[in-house]
This record gives C-alpha cells, sequence and structure tokens, in this order.
C-alpha cells in the first residue's frame, strides 16, 4: 500500500479537562485539639490584573488574580448552598474563566459529608471521600439530624460543634454487619468498599483518634502498631514502614505481610510520624496526652467462671482454655461470671440467634473497677448479662472481638432431636402380607386391617399363629424389624 499516512488522530481537537474548586477540612492540633474549619482551594492561574468575586458561604470575599499564580486558599463557612465564583473584574486569565468550574457543591442539608485523608498529597487539610473504605478513619460533617444513632460498630470521637454543625471521627470495622453499611451509605450517600492500607494502633490501649490521621495515646515506654495490606518489599516480604521524630528518622520491614505488628520504642520522642515511602495517604501522626490518664501493665482481657465447689477460674480471652470453659458453661458444669477488660480497650460482640439473625454489640468498659484493680474493668451490668446469656445458651454462635487483645469464637451446637419418633412405615408388598396373614388368623376387623402400619404391626405382635404358619410368620417378622420395628417372637412362635 502507498500513499500518505493519515493523521486524523493528531487532528483532533484535545478538550481541556475542567478544574475544581476543592473543598477542604482543616482539623487543629495541639492546644486547640479538635477545632476546625473549612477551606476552599482555588486552582492556580496565570497573573493578571483582575479580581474575583468568591461567596464563601454566606459572605463575599474579594481575591486579587495577582496573587494566585500558585493556586489559593480561602477560608469558608459552613453550608448546604454551593460555594461559587460570582464574577470577574479587569482583565482575568482566560484560560481559568474558560476552564474552571464557577462552583463547588456545598455540605448536605440531611447527613453527613466525608472527609478522608486518601488523596491528600502535599495538600493541607483532608479533601472529601468518594467512598468509605473499611478499617478507614473519616470526619462526618452534618447539621441534620442532630443526633443521628450511630451504630455500636462504629468506633466514634465526637469533636467540637460550631454553628449547628456537628463533627465525628469514625472508623469503620473490617467487617461491618449488613445495618451498619447500610446505615453508612444512607447517611453519607458513598459506598462501603474493601479494606485499603491502613496502619492501627495495637498498644497503648487507651487511645483515641484527634484527627483523621492523628493519634493520641497515653504515657508508655513504646507504641505497638498492625500494617494492613500495605505492599511489601523484595521476594514477597512484608512492609517497610518508616518512623519520623524531630531527632531520628528510622526504617524497619517486618517478615509478615498483613497484619505486620512493629514496635516503636520511644525514648526521647512525645510526637511521630509512621508511615511508607510514597504512601502519604497512611500516614499516622502519634501524639502523647496527658489527659487520657495514667499508664497502666494489664494487657488481656480475662473471662471469669466459677465451678461448682464456688471456685473462680480465670482464662485470658487469647488462651486456648477459654474456649474449653465456655464449652463447659454450655454444658453446666461451670458458670461464667463476667468479663474483665483493660481501661480503654474497645471489643464487639457479634451473635448469631437460631433463625440465623445477627446482632452486634459493643463492647466497651465500665467505670466500675474489678475486684478493686484500677487498672482492670467490668463491662456494665447490662451488657454482661447480655454476654452470660449468649455464651451460656449452646444455640447461639458466638464471636468476642478485642482486635489485638484476642477473639473468641464459638458455634451453635446442634438442637436436641425432637423427643416425639419419627412414624415408621411399611413397604406397600409388606402391608398387603401382613394384612393377609392377619386375616387367615381372623385376628382384628376393618379397622384394623385399613388402620395405619403402627396399627397393623401392633395386631401383628399379638398374634398366636398356628404352627405350619410359623415358618411364614417368622419371615414377616424379619421384614418388619427391617423396616424399623421393634418386634421379637419366642420358640413357640409367639412375639415379644
Amino acid at each position: 500500500m502507498s500513499g500518505p499516512l493519515s493523521h486524523g488522530i493528531h487532528d483532533k481537537v484535545q478538550i481541556p479537562s475542567t478544574r475544581q474548586i476543592d473543598l477542604r477540612l482543616l482539623i487543629k492540633k495541639g492546644q486547640n485539639a479538635g477545632s476546625w474549619s473549612l477551606e476552599l482551594v482555588l486552582p492556580p492561574c496565570r497573573a493578571c490584573h483582575a479580581y474575583l468575586k468568591l461567596d464563601v458561604g454566606g459572605r463575599v470575599q474579594k481575591l486579587d488574580m495577582r496573587g494566585i499564580s500558585s493556586g489559593f486558599r480561602v477560608m469558608a463557612e459552613p453550608t448546604a448552598n454551593d460555594y461559587k465564583i460570582l464574577s470577574f473584574e479587569g482583565k482575568p486569565d482566560p484560560s481559568f474563566v474558560a476552564g474552571v468550574a464557577r462552583t463547588c457543591p456545598g455540605l448536605p442539608a440531611w447527613g453527613a459529608a466525608a472527609f478522608t485523608a486518601m488523596g491528600r498529597g502535599t495538600e493541607s487539610g483532608f479533601p472529601r471521600a468518594h467512598a468509605l473504605n473499611r478499617c478507614g478513619t473519616y470526619a462526618l460533617l452534618w447539621s441534620a439530624p442532630e443526633a443521628p444513632e450511630l451504630p455500636e460498630e462504629l468506633l466514634v470521637e465526637r469533636l467540637k460543634s460550631r454553628q449547628g454543625w456537628n463533627l465525628a471521627l469514625i472508623t469503620v470495622p473490617e467487617a461491618p454487619s449488613d445495618t451498619c453499611a447500610s446505615w453508612l451509605q444512607a447517611f453519607t450517600q458513598l459506598s462501603v468498599m474493601p479494606a485499603v492500607p491502613t496502619i492501627t494502633t495495637i498498644w497503648p490501649f487507651l487511645s483515641r483518634n484527634t484527627s483523621i490521621n492523628t493519634v493520641e495515646y497515653i504515657e508508655a515506654d513504646a507504641v505497638i502498631l498492625a500494617a494492613h495490606r500495605i505492599p511489601g518489599g523484595v521476594l514477597d516480604g512484608g512492609p517497610t514502614l518508616q518512623a519520623v521524630n524531630q531527632h531520628d528518622r528510622c526504617s524497619a520491614s517486618a517478615p509478615d505481610r498483613s497484619p505486620a505488628l512493629f514496635t516503636l520504642i520511644r525514648e526521647r520522642s512525645d510526637e511521630f510520624r509512621v508511615g511508607k515511602s510514597g504512601h502519604p495517604d497512611v500516614d499516622k501522626f502519634y501524639n502523647r496526652s496527658t489527659s487520657l490518664g495514667r499508664s497502666f501493665q494489664h494487657p488481656t482481657v480475662d473471662l471469669v467462671f466459677t465451678d461448682e465447689r464456688g471456685e473462680r477460674l480465670v482464662a485470658s480471652l487469647h488462651c486456648r482454655q477459654t474456649q474449653s470453659y465456655v464449652m463447659a458453661t454450655r454444658a453446666r458444669t461451670l458458670q461464667f461470671d463476667c468479663l474483665i477488660m483493660p481501661r480503654g480497650a474497645i471489643g464487639g460482640l457479634e451473635v448469631v440467634s437460631p433463625c440465623g439473625r445477627k446482632e452486634y454489640r459493643r463492647l466497651a468498659s465500665s467505670e466500675a473497677s474489678a475486684d478493686g484493680a484500677a487498672q482492670a474493668c467490668q463491662l456494665p451490668s447490662a451488657i454482661n448479662s447480655l454476654l452470660k446469656q449468649h455464651l451460656t445458651d449452646p444455640q447461639y454462635q458466638v464471636s468476642v472481638d478485642f482486635g489485638g487483645l484476642g477473639r473468641l469464637a464459638i458455634s451453635a451446637t446442634q438442637p436436641l432431636a425432637d423427643p416425639t419418633p419419627a412414624l415408621l412405615s411399611l413397604s406397600w408388598s409388606l402391608r398387603l402380607r401382613l394384612q393377609s396373614f392377619l386375616f387367615q388368623l381372623h385376628v382384628g376387623g376393618a379397622t384394623t386391617l385399613t388402620g395405619s402400619d403402627q396399627v397393623l404391626v401392633r395386631a401383628f405382635s399379638g398374634s398366636r399363629p398356628r404352627p405350619e404358619l410359623l415358618p411364614h410368620y417368622r419371615q414377616l417378622v424379619a421384614d418388619v424389624r427391617a423396616c424399623g420395628f421393634d418386634i421379637r417372637y419366642s420358640g413357640d412362635g409367639v412375639s415379644r
């Protein structure tokens, strides 16, 4: 084939994509930890002698376009209305006017806007979330309803309210129930997706989220972290994380893939960052808190039982002995008393009823110390009674999960068979043979011969055949017994 090559593809006009104004959530740390604000981030433009007027939530701000060559950030007010570029004055940059969307969606009038650290990059503040990932932490901002019924499965830290708007940090569980997932989707209008790379805190148990990617922890010599689904190193090894503080930068690799455990010895540092190079979305910032209480050493969740002699048996949740004790409780040889947990630890109870209905309860400590030990607490009495009810009922499937403190899974025991025996039956041909045999002996009337198989067999059992009929009789007895009926005969031919 000869002739010039076609350049049709290169002649197509490339339509530039429209750039968006970005709404971001800022959450302060340090002295004003928990206070928050909103910020609009405008795309950069070429310097020009012009101004733009921007509606930032009920007030208008005038911006000099000579100062936004590298982008511009302006504080915004929470509102359900759209944020808008109202007008331009002077000679604005034509590419900015034509290529930047005039509006930025405001906050929902009902339900919550969700903000995340995913896709944050080098920008400060947190962007809007496009989906909710399992194990992820998000900031939910809403105005109505004022006090929604948050599912107990969610780990919730409420922050300060402002101008009628409420803010809470929530952590989605790794395996949310259908009810929890449906509630999140309805409240945020976002789908609940599979888990993504995350870093979680294993120790100390008494810690709390103060921002989407910031954790406050009590005084402790070491902090234990778990890295989930983070890409590993060479030869399919575990991930490598970096820890950075004001003095040092160090890295370590874990032998396991996911979860991979890391222990950080604090030494001089009260604040540090942990993350993976090239993955800023998984960064976690840790700050030592002076308001969460003193340190304690009680790293187990214990189940307490009582035997027949009244002696107490204590087993930690992560020990195999605990499952044996629970099975003994279901067999009524032990009695379950209570669950003892470290102050600040949080777990979950999932129960599946005999009819297949799932129920979830959050397990958090009460203020009552266990046996006078300030470092350990019991469950609230109502929750402990519920736990006792399900642990001792063999028809329930029970799962107790305290993460790094241990898990316990108890399967349901099959219910006892119905004490009413199933009705036995005879084959069609055997039934006719019995009826014919009894008719020869003149045993029973029409009711017996046409009644149920049980009536027929009962009449046959009470019959006394003549000597010449004994061989036939014994063969019938063997055939009836083969159908499951329990009848016997003696040497004289009388069945027993």
